[in-house]
């Protein structure tokens, strides 16, 4: 390996680390790190700390469940194209590398030892974290660090075979074999199935386990649970150690003496994940990736009225939303269908109270999927200076970038409520009071997001791993955000309860004066939105 190379890997390593330490300048960098390795700190310590006093998973389950993970794992990367970032070169590493006095061999050298150096790091923190379900640290850090280094090279392999086949060759190739094992499975698991009992996913993997094919698949994964569980790493994990090392050197082999050109295809990998890195960072949201040769679906919107300016802007963000961002739309929409059957097969037509329960879960979905829906401020962090220099007030940009990420929520949140009142959780009333508090409760969450983002804007993929500071800014504005939105819902809930009594424990006053409070706690915001907006300088308040 030349010098050059693993002088590169060590500036990598130092990069991570002064970007993780940047910003400590100032008092709130300073702030938000320490935030952010506090939380980290004790998360870890929990973990490490309380497997010596709470339970401890039996090594049998582990030694069972561990290697169906791997081969879970292994199948998802044969039927899935995810196994092209294994050996994707970033732009930066084409434009450097590629042209210079290195080999193929050493470059994927360099990838493998880039690849190990981050293993690391990670089978340390995860040895920490599920420190309660193996028996001795040293031995679970070992056998997790290996296991990352068999998905890797595994990985690797999957690409370099279908590069040395051909594209076509190898697709089907890589799905007829994942078809094969997914078979084997199937036909493993007949017997348990038509048995009738004890049809649970564990039940099912260790009937899967003790069948002959299960062993025969699942045995070059063994030898990892046999690390993993081990009460020491010397001398009882030596055997298993020895095996583990075996499988990769092949692997290691394999992967150094298949004669593909990769090279090309690394680098269109790596410019295919940086294109879609950018996407995410320009539009704020997780955009679908057509296939290859496949005709895009083109939705449109219609356009809208002007309004003072807020129509076109408002149509830009939804069409954003139903062609770039559909996959994410789509995923929620669906979750959201499935949910009523879904409560309903689990009993929850039973429930007590099933009006509470579905409004925890609006709740939930307010807070955890907001920050998927970025068709507002949060989304355009790249083109904020445009919208500054536009000839629209700042008041009607405010609103028009309230009204995609409100309308897409809505449109999900009345599919869970109609499905709801389908399987019969609640009475059909229920929908229209539940649609009238939907729209200013979604507006009130999205009105705090940018607000919050105004004044403390970051990107939504800028926190890299090992980032403290931009874990404790995001965990800080994640704070506020509740504290705020908890707040105002019981303002607006004491109100509607308020009029209710008055009324004579009518629930259309509960429903109208909490929607009514809730826009105007909205329409209270706007003003702040509108000076957030106004003072906002792309030059400086943009965080990279």
């Amino acid at each position: 390996m030349p010098i050059a190379l693993l002088t590169l890997i060590a500036l990598h390593g130092h990069a991570r680390l002064r970007r993780a330490l940047r910003g400590v300048r100032t008092v709130r960098g300073v702030m938000f790190l320490a935030l952010g390795g506090s939380i980290v700190a004790i998360w870890m310590a929990s973990g490490f700390f309380g497997a010596h006093h709470a339970w401890r998973t039996d090594p049998d389950t582990v030694r069972t469940f561990y290697p169906m993970w791997l081969l879970t794992i292994c199948v998802l990367n044969l039927m899935t194209s995810a196994g092209e970032r294994a050996i994707a070169f970033t732009p930066a590493e084409v434009d450097l590398l590629f042209p210079g006095p290195f080999t193929r061999r050493q470059l994927l050298g360099y990838k493998l030892l880039k690849s190990a150096a981050g293993a690391v790091v990670t089978a340390t923190l995860f040895s920490m974290l599920f420190r309660h379900h193996v028996q001795s640290w040293a031995a679970g850090g070992v056998g997790i660090f290996l296991s990352l280094l068999f998905l890797q090279l595994f990985s690797m392999a999957v690409v370099l075979i279908g590069e040395t086949l051909g594209a076509h060759a190898h697709t089907r190739g890589r799905k007829m074999l994942a078809a094969a094992i997914v078979g084997i499975v199937a036909i493993a698991l007949l017997p348990a199935l038509r048995a009738g009992h004890g049809t649970s996913a564990a039940h099912l993997a260790l009937a899967f386990a003790s069948t002959r094919s299960g062993r025969i698949m699942l045995a070059p994964f063994a030898a990892f649970g046999q690390i993993v569980t081990a009460k020491d790493l010397v001398p009882y994990a030596m055997p298993s150690l020895l095996l583990a090392m075996l499988v990769l050197a092949i692997l290691v082999t394999i992967v150094m003496w298949l004669d593909a050109q990769y090279l090309e295809a690394a680098a269109s990998a790596g410019q295919r994940v940086h294109e879609r890195m950018q996407r995410m960072r320009r539009g704020g949201a997780i955009s679908l990736r057509a296939q290859p040769g496949a005709r895009a679906m083109r939705l449109s919107i219609p356009p809208l009225p002007r309004v003072g300016g807020v129509g076109p802007i408002a149509w830009r963000q939804l069409t954003t939303a139903v062609r770039q961002s559909r996959a994410v739309v789509m995923l929620l929409l669906v979750m959201c269908v499935a949910l009523g059957p879904a409560l309903s097969i689990a009993g929850a037509a039973e429930h007590r109270d099933p009006v509470a329960l579905i409004i925890s879960i609006v709740f939930s979905m307010n807070v955890l999927f907001a920050n998927a829906l970025r068709f507002d401020f949060r989304g355009d962090l790249d083109q904020l200076d445009v919208l500054k220099s536009l000839p629209v007030k700042p008041a009607a940009i405010v609103v028009a970038q309230l009204i995609a990420p409100t309308l897409v929520l809505t449109i999900c949140q009345i599919a869970l409520f109609i499905g709801a009142v389908s399987f019969g959780l609640v009475a059909a009333n229920f929908l229209l009071a539940a649609a009238l508090i939907a729209v200013p409760l979604n507006a009130l969450v999205f009105a705090i997001e940018n607000l919050l983002f105004l004044l403390f804007p970051v990107q939504m993929w800028a926190v890299s791993p090992g980032d403290l500071q931009g874990a404790g800014r995001r965990m800080t504005i994640f704070f506020a955000k509740t504290i705020l939105l908890l707040v105002a819902c019981g303002v607006a809930a004491g109100a509607g309860g308020m009029a209710s009594i008055v009324a004579g424990k009518s629930p259309a006053a509960f429903v109208i004066t909490t929607a009514g409070v809730l826009a105007l706690e909205t329409a209270a915001l706007l003003p702040l939105m509108v000076t957030a907006f106004r003072r906002f300088d792309p030059s400086s308040d943009t965080t990279p």
